[in-house]
């Protein structure tokens, strides 16, 4: 079941032309980590999303896109 912050992340991506793998290897995760992300399986942790801002250069905009989305899902699953 795809997350908010989940499909976020997608879309940044192709905003990007990034690859999973890619980041992956910028955020020093493993490629697993990042498809159960990627695939709503996992949140995001806040220290991931630092390191996601980081390796994909996110406008300020973007990088609080993903953070309210990522809260959004974490208070989704706390109810």
């Amino acid at each position: 079941m795809a997350s908010c912050s989940s499909r976020v992340i997608l879309d940044l991506l192709e905003k990007k032309s990034m690859s999973q793998a890619a980041l992956a290897t910028g955020t020093g995760f493993t490629p697993s980590y990042v498809s159960q992300v990627t695939n709503g399986k996992k949140l995001p942790s806040s220290g991931w999303i630092d390191l996601v801002s980081s390796t994909m250069n996110l406008t300020t905009t973007d990088d609080r896109k993903l953070r309210e989305a990522a809260a959004y899902d974490l208070a989704e699953r706390t109810y």
